[in-house]
């Protein structure tokens, strides 16, 4: 570890933007650094995380000028460390400095040649700067340990093809794509290397595709600096990550985190009902949905949910009241349309569900939900030819929607049983 010569002095930034968990959280930080610099007596390691504490926080909230002279100083004294040296390169990215990028990257591969997250960002930097074979040796290196890193694999496809090999390029990127479909910017790259082969439409419905998508690639360095964000919206991410991950109990902690910090948010409210829903705390999960309603009535999302739970509960009444408004919200949302046509059918008011049906299969001939509603409508009518009539069209349409296929033959079968007992009698 080296002295405390030539450190650089560290600006203190105007926080009033922030939210206040974030200026609380660099105010802290800020003090502890004060806090050691004003000891004559301080231990150098004190010093050092101090210092490496407030660059990553401020790099993480893009505070730039002060980031890159907290971790510089960092890194000045302890320049065996390579975090403060891949944190200065991700500084370098942001301000779009990529030959300090690969300088930086440079240094931290020297001290950890297998940190596959190093080399993929240093092969990016260098296929931006046109050092094609740098980046493609960079990104082998990776695949050595990880054959399917999607990361590698596209840029070895954005080498080829700014070597003008697009068959090769077209390889790697289908291969990236594979291993990772939600990578969309890939499509992108796969169209402009099937464009110059020829293969125009092709290439048009890969360009139409990207959705501007990154590949994403584990990071850990980078992964630990996202975990320290304490705002309303980090906490939002990672409670919407944790949801798709399969993990509700995760999620739950992460919004009720949010709602801490702005408790009258709908957007939060409903994620925190669907959480407990997924957790089977349903009653608790149709409050959460009553306060983002009360806080936002346009809120279609919110509306639908707590209409499913009150199907589930027999409340029939409130159910058609919440699913009408969900479809009044989007009129384009057909499945609220044909739930709130269910809700009428079970409420005795067979006519509405039947014109409300009738309406939906007028836009879309092929919902088998709305076939099997309407059959459904037709049998509580008591106008069984009709049901029948609907539910075959079931049978006969939706070859890939067992559930409905399965209530169709169960609905079949009782107006079959019925029509027996009618000619016996």
């Amino acid at each position: 570890m080296g002295g405390q010569l030539n450190l650089e002095p560290i600006e203190q930034p105007l926080l009033d933007h922030y939210e206040q968990s974030v200026q609380d959280q660099l105010a802290t930080a800020r003090a502890a650094l004060d806090r050691v610099l004003a000891d004559t007596e301080a231990n150098p390691r004190s010093l050092l995380a101090a210092f490496g504490q407030l660059g990553e926080l401020y790099l993480l909230y893009d505070l730039m000028t002060p980031a890159g002279a907290a971790l510089r100083n960092a890194s000045a004294l302890d320049p065996e460390e390579p975090r403060w040296l891949y944190y200065l390169a991700i500084q370098s990215e942001l301000e779009g400095d990529l030959e300090q990028v690969v300088a930086k990257l440079d240094q931290v591969i020297s001290l950890e040649p297998r940190n596959s997250a190093a080399l993929t960002r240093r092969g990016n930097a260098l296929i931006e700067l046109a050092r094609v074979d740098a980046a493609e040796a960079d990104f082998r290196r990776v695949l050595e340990s990880e054959p399917n890193h999607s990361a590698a694999l596209a840029g070895i496809g954005r080498a080829a093809l700014q070597r003008g090999e697009p068959e090769h390029a077209a390889q790697h990127f289908r291969k990236a794509l594979a291993g990772q479909p939600t990578g969309s910017v890939v499509h992108h790259h796969l169209g402009r290397a099937l464009r110059r082969l020829g293969r125009r439409e092709e290439a048009a419905a890969e360009l139409q595709r990207n959705q501007h998508v990154r590949v994403k690639f584990s990071d850990p360095r980078f992964e630990a600096l996202q975990r320290l964000n304490v705002s309303r919206e980090a906490h939002f991410k990672r409670g919407t990550d944790a949801l798709y991950r399969g993990d509700p109990r995760g999620a739950l902690a992460a919004f009720q985190a949010a709602m801490q910090i702005e408790p009258d948010d709908p957007a939060t409210l409903f994620n925190v009902g669907i959480a407990l829903i997924e957790l089977g705390d349903k009653n608790r999960a149709a409050d959460s949905m009553r306060r983002a309603i009360a806080l936002d009535d346009d809120y279609r999302d919110p509306h639908y949910n707590l209409a499913l739970i009150l199907a589930e509960r027999s409340d029939f009444e409130g159910a058609e009241r919440h699913f009408r408004r969900a479809s009044e919200i989007d009129p384009e949302d057909l499945e609220a349309r044909v739930r709130r046509a269910d809700a009428l059918t079970r409420l005795g008011r067979e006519e509405e569900a039947i014109e409300l049906l009738s309406d939906v299969l007028a836009a879309d001939p092929a919902m088998p939900i709305a076939q099997l509603g309407l059959g459904a409508a037709y049998q509580a009518a008591d106008a069984p030819d009709k049901a029948r009539s609907s539910l075959a069209e079931v049978l006969e349409a939706a070859p890939g929607a067992p559930r409905e296929r399965a209530e169709a033959h169960y609905r079949l079968a009782v107006l079959a049983g019925r029509s027996s007992r009618g000619e016996a009698d």
